[in-house]
């Protein structure tokens, strides 16, 4: 399985998460069966609010799950669309420690409900 996580920073597994799905510096990929991270940087984490199309990358980075802390409605429908769930994770924690979690089975899958506007997720 292959897990996206928005990143703030390039720091791998201690990457912190990013507030904001599509203005997210960077991507951190996590393969579970290599225990490897992949950073994909995000060529469209500039944009005016849902003018972005962060979402082609991680089709073709065959990603399956993201995990999120704030995320549109448009680009959750998106990703659901092409098959892959989306999860909420608290900002400011590392790959590291949402990777410990994961495994735990506590993360709730996100609903058009939990999606932000305007890029004011918190």
């Amino acid at each position: 399985m292959r897990i996206c996580i928005p990143t703030e920073n390039e720091n791998g597994i201690d990457s912190l998460v990013y507030g904001h799905f599509g203005s997210a510096p960077c991507f951190a990929v996590f393969d579970t069966n290599t225990k490897k991270v992949e950073l994909i940087t995000n060529g469209n984490s500039e944009h005016v609010h849902g003018q972005c199309n962060p979402v082609q990358p991680l089709i073709e980075n065959k990603v399956d799950i993201v995990a999120v802390a704030g995320m549109g409605m448009r680009a959750l429908d998106r990703l659901n669309y092409m098959g892959i769930k989306v999860y909420h994770i608290q900002r400011q924690t590392t790959i590291k420690e949402f990777i410990e979690d994961w495994q735990n089975e506590t993360h709730k899958e996100m609903t058009v409900e939990d999606s932000c506007n305007e890029h004011k997720c918190d």
